[in-house]
């Protein structure tokens, strides 16, 4: 009879994998994007019929959006401390 095996816990299921980042579209070439030469992979067939995408323009930051940093403006702003001066030591002159 053969030795007795101790009974393992069966190992836990392995977590599934990442899912990996799409790629980018590759540019078409103007005859690709008038149809007069042909498109060789599926990623070029993808974007021959995907809409063309609009330029995002950056947009001024509005006046009404601004959080004003200082709401008191009549108050001066507090006294700072001179790190250019050096405080006189002792009390002789």
């Amino acid at each position: 009879m053969p030795p007795a095996q101790p009974v393992q816990p069966p190992r836990p299921p392995a977590p599934p994998p990442k899912p990996s980042k799409p790629k980018p579209l590759p540019n078409l070439t103007a005859e690709k994007k008038s149809g007069k030469a042909a498109l060789n992979t599926f990623g070029e067939l993808l974007a021959f019929f995907k809409p063309p995408e609009p330029e995002k323009k950056p947009e001024p930051p509005k006046a009404e959006e601004k959080k004003p940093e200082e709401p008191k403006a009549d108050v001066p702003p507090a006294p700072e401390a001179k790190a250019e001066e050096p405080k006189p030591e002792g009390g002789a002159s």
